[in-house]
């Protein structure tokens, strides 16, 4: 009676052993995603960027761990340093995907005055070409950082969109044009260093996915942003969801009148620019 107790036991034992291994072994299979970069991968222009960003919803179509480690306002050069903190240097060795969203303060935070005034004006192009060349240094320098603190890790980088409606629109399209330029050029002298995620094919001159500060990504606009990464993701090998699960609907910034004066804004402001 003994001995089969004993035997039981034994059994039981391993039975448990093996159950919290393969615990063990599940929960590594699930995937560390971690978001760096600027306030659009931050999910400024949302009241609930936590619940709705597009980082978050393409955490929660690919049941993902999640973190958010971007800020708003930084350029290449806040990005630098803001990789070199230990925390966030702990959360890109333990990430196995990484989101980047960065580039657009580059020229937010220029005189846009004067670059409207040189494009619009002038044709000139001396003051963008000198800002898409100080970001390619910062741009190089963050890549090799990342990939420095791990080798192994996939990143996303995402191509920049233009938000701007009627005659800013085109200034801003030079620059844009130029800074993705500089990732598919990057891409090219760094055979697999990353991948692209070309959120501006992919999102069209169309004010609804644009916040009412006429930068960041509205709720649709994030949802357009995390369907491009999921799509990046398959084609690049990996198993992700065919179409987005949104487990919480984002709330744009701004009452609904404001929303409506915004809309409004926007097409008159195309409708002057295309009058002959």
């Amino acid at each position: 009676m003994k001995t089969t107790k004993r035997f039981f036991s034994v059994i039981l034992a391993l039975s448990m052993l093996l159950s919290v291994l393969s615990i063990g072994v599940f929960a590594s299979d699930v995937k560390n995603y971690l978001v760096l970069g600027d306030s659009i991968g931050h999910g400024s222009g949302l009241k609930n960027p936590e619940e709705a960003s597009f980082g978050k919803i393409v955490a929660d179509s690919n049941g993902y761990n999640y973190k958010n480690d971007a800020v708003p306002g930084h350029t290449t050069k806040n990005m630098l340093q803001k990789i070199g903190e230990p925390e966030v240097k702990t959360d890109i060795e333990e990430a196995d995907i990484i989101s980047i969203s960065i580039g657009g303060n580059n020229f937010l935070h220029s005189n846009i005055a004067k670059l409207v005034f040189q494009v619009g004006v002038l044709n000139k192009y001396t003051e963008i070409e000198k800002i898409v060349e100080n970001f390619k240094v910062d741009f190089r320098k963050i890549i090799s950082t990342i990939k420095e603190y791990n080798s192994d890790v996939l990143i996303v980088v995402q191509t920049l969109y233009n938000p701007m409606p009627g005659a800013i629109r085109k200034t801003f399209q030079n620059g844009v044009d130029r800074l993705n330029a500089a990732y598919f050029d990057f891409l090219e002298e760094n055979p697999e260093s990353y991948v692209i995620a070309d959120v501006a094919a992919a999102f069209p001159a169309d004010p609804e996915l644009v916040a009412c500060d006429f930068i960041h990504p509205s709720a649709e606009g994030n949802k357009i942003i995390a369907q491009v990464i999921l799509d990046t993701l398959r084609d690049a090998g990996l198993e992700s969801a065919e179409t987005i699960v949104v487990t919480a609907e984002g709330k744009d910034t701004g009452s609904k009148m404001m929303r409506k004066f915004f809309l409004a804004a926007c097409k008159f402001a195309n409708i002057l620019w295309n009058i002959k």
